[in-house]
């Protein structure tokens, strides 16, 4: 069966979106029914807690993970806050192809957020009247910023004369490989370069510097 859904998109939704009336086309493949698992170590299994037996386990588990995300909200927020107040008195002029570059790198993560949401750019761009231009126009101050933190850590660094040995280097290769499920060649070959880990490494160290406020 096909029908035509009469939404509202919501509050939390994208800026030129929120709140906007729009009609969705569907067709109806198939017809489920919902079947709540029962509460035993298979379900928990599925779930990834191979140490977890009961629902009071569990229930730690969810409440430990709600925790953590809320820590990192809280930790981006300190960061924001640190780099915009540490970045207040920067006087730097930006190269025009870097900063177009930059708008672009967050073009096309609007357009991954966009698909995670069941739409691409050129149906964004049809809902709410926003050209390319305009979008990348939309997009150009807070481009400055990212920029301007990049160049703020950068200096930090170079200030603070962070540097890593060959063996750190690679350690931290190891360790990232091992992380995302790879190998170091693989790793690398996604990198392009050590170099990437390198300046990955003291990024974070320049701002672990700022964010302490030394």
């Amino acid at each position: 069966d096909e029908k035509d859904l009469n939404l509202t998109f919501p509050e939390n939704y994208t800026e030129e979106l929120k709140n906007k009336d729009v009609v969705f086309t569907v067709k109806i493949n198939e017809i489920k029914t919902r079947v709540l698992p029962e509460l035993n170590e298979e379900f928990y299994q599925d779930l990834g807690y191979d140490d977890v037996k009961t629902e009071a386990e569990l229930e730690k588990k969810v409440e430990e993970a709600i925790k953590t995300r809320k820590e990192a909200e809280i930790e981006d927020k300190y960061i924001e806050d640190c780099l915009s107040k540490a970045s207040d008195n920067m006087k730097i002029e930006i190269n025009k192809e870097i900063l177009d570059d930059e708008v672009h790198r967050m073009i096309h993560q609007f357009e991954d957020q966009l698909k995670m949401q069941g739409l691409n750019i050129e149906q964004y761009f049809e809902f709410t009247g926003m050209t390319h231009e305009k979008l990348h126009e939309q997009m150009h101050d807070e481009a400055v910023k990212r920029v301007k933190y990049r160049y703020l850590i950068e200096a930090v660094a170079e200030a603070e004369k962070i540097e890593f040995t060959e063996k750190e280097i690679k350690a931290k290769a190891e360790e990232m490989a091992s992380n995302y499920g790879i190998s170091v060649d693989e790793l690398i070959k996604a990198y392009g370069s050590l170099d990437i880990v390198k300046y990955d490494m003291q990024m974070h160290n320049a701002l672990e510097i700022i964010k302490s406020g030394n």
